[in-house]
């Protein structure tokens, strides 16, 4: 369903090309979804939802490995096990 690129990464060709393999991929997904019962609005706002979560996701994890932010520590079961 989807072509690997063709151009370099940062160029104009290439930008064109993922438009247009996005607008392909997401116009298939709607018009599959819409035989199937759901209304296409509905559906395409559940794909932007599915997006942004991916998107923060995805930001949360950069920031993770650039040391932005810290995962807060998971000592709750140690502090808790051995309380009477």
């Amino acid at each position: 369903m989807i072509d690997p690129p063709t151009a370099t990464t940062g160029s104009a060709v290439r930008k064109v090309e993922l438009d247009q393999t996005v607008d392909f991929a997401v116009q298939i997904l709607v018009e599959e979804a819409h035989t199937l019962g759901w209304q296409r609005v509905e559906f395409l706002t559940a794909v932007v939802d599915a997006a942004n979560a991916s998107l923060s996701a995805l930001e949360e994890q950069r920031a993770l490995d650039v040391g932005e932010i810290q995962e807060p520590a998971n000592d709750w079961p140690a502090a808790t096990a051995h309380q009477s």
